[in-house]
């Protein structure tokens, strides 16, 4: 059974917004302290998750940003060209 699977929910609402890496990090060390029961297992790693959760950012999905085309571009030049020849 993954360790996600025996969390309250309370643990695993925190438990969600963490990054991948640290996940990782709580997983293994979790595995390290042997076998215990999911009381045992969401009392000791409330600290843990609490500690990653204060300390660094929560997971947020990659937001992609559409980058100008080069006709648009050559579009913003010839309007401005255009503009400031009408200025003289």
């Amino acid at each position: 059974m993954k360790l996600k699977d025996r969390l309250n929910s309370e643990n695993r609402a925190i438990w969600d917004t963490l990054q991948y890496r640290y996940r990782n990090y709580i997983e293994t060390e979790m595995l390290s302290r042997g076998d215990m029961s999911n009381d045992e297992l969401n009392v000791q790693i409330k600290p843990l998750i609490i500690h990653y959760q204060k300390k660094y950012a929560p997971f947020k999905p990659k937001i992609y940003i559409k980058k100008k085309s080069a006709e648009s571009k050559i579009a913003n030049i010839r309007l401005y060209i255009n503009n400031s020849i009408f200025y003289k």
